[in-house]
This record gives structure tokens, sequence and C-alpha cells, in this order.
């Protein structure tokens, strides 16, 4: 379909494909029970297809790989195979870490882009961790601060890169807004744009702070 509404509430279905032939993707409407159907697969531009309390409904894409559009960054993420690019279609806040598998060999396109996190942790926390091959460039930003206060007993780290595998950085910036001393022990907060704490990292232009 191209435009118009697809319905699915009830029934046995076992595979639901939907596609965006003519761009036109604003003008479907979907809703489809999941229940009643073991398999959905969508070629939306500019949407994906997800489960929302058991239904399925388009919600806008903030990146691609190729003519795949995701909903989310770490959809991309999972979805990309070997040598993928998946590119950032627009600045995204992230509230939870988005994690690269020690099986994936990817490029991270920002495009311009803006990926930002703000967290309040008790504990360490990386905006992205890197496990796999991955390389960032497209010249945009990824931005962290975290504004949790700790504890003086104790001693962690807020990271906007915690990296184990293969980082390249070859453009873009990279950068950590965190406060360092906090809950009157100094140092007890270790603020990094890039923790690289085993496996490799590539810096070959950009800004790092």
């Amino acid at each position: 379909a191209n435009i118009g509404t697809l319905d699915i509430n009830d029934g046995d279905v076992e595979r639901v494909y939907v596609y965006s032939y003519n761009l036109n993707s604003e003008a479907l409407n979907v809703e489809i029970n999941a229940s009643v159907v073991s398999e959905v697969v969508s070629y939306l531009v500019g949407y994906e297809l997800v489960n929302v309390n058991g239904v399925y409904g388009k919600v806008e894409a903030v990146a691609k790989i190729d003519g795949y559009y995701y909903a989310t960054l770490q959809d991309a993420i999972n979805a990309a195979e070997s040598g993928d690019t998946v590119t950032l279609l627009d600045n995204i806040t992230l509230t939870t870490t988005a994690r690269v598998a020690n099986d994936k060999v990817i490029t991270l396109d920002l495009n311009g882009k803006t990926i930002s996190g703000t967290d309040s942790a008790t504990g360490s926390y990386a905006l992205i961790e890197n496990k796999g091959n991955l390389t960032i460039t497209g010249n945009g930003k990824i931005s962290f601060t975290d504004t949790g206060v700790g504890s003086s007993s104790a001693s962690w780290g807020a990271y906007t890169i915690r990296n184990t595998g293969t980082l390249v950085i070859e453009n873009g910036t990279i950068e950590n807004l965190s406060a360092q001393n906090v809950a009157g022990k100094p140092f007890a907060h270790t603020t990094l744009a890039i923790f690289q704490y085993s496996g490799s990292c590539t810096i070959n232009g950009g800004t790092i702070s």
C-alpha cells in the first residue's frame, strides 16, 4: 500500500509485508494486532513499524541503513550487518546506553546530527558502549552529561563512549559535560569522553573534550 489504511484486528495471519513505493509513508495508516500476525516486515520510507503494547504502528525513523528505516538507534545497530553504515536522520536523545555487540562491524554516520544524553547515575554509565568494530564519521556530535552526585565513599565513571572493541573516530565532536568533584570526594566521579578500557581506539580527526 502507498496511501490509505491497513487495519488487522483479528484472525490468523502468517506474515504481513508493508511497503511504501511512492515515498508517501506519511499518508499510510497502519494498525496491526500483534497477537494475530506471526511476522511483520516493513519497508516504509521514514518510518518503522513498531510493536507498542501489542499493536504494530508507525513510528518516525531516526536512523536508516540503505533503504531500511528504524525508530531507534539501537534498532538500527541491532539490524546492521557486517560492513553496514547506520545513518542518523535527526538529533536524538538517548535514555539508555546504545550498545554495539562484539560481532558488529559497522559505521555510524552522524550526518551532521547530535546524539545527546543526560543521566543521574549512581554507578558507572556510558552513553555508547562499543564491544565490536565501530567507526564514527559524519561531522556530528555525541554529548553526554551525568548529573549524579554519587557517594563520598565510592568511585564511578561517566563516559560518553566506553570502548572494549575497535573504535575509529574520523571526525565530529565527542564530549562529556559531567562534573568531576562530587559528594565531597575529589575525583570520585571520573568523566571521560572516551574510556579506552581495552581493545583499540584510533582518532583520525575531530574534537574530543
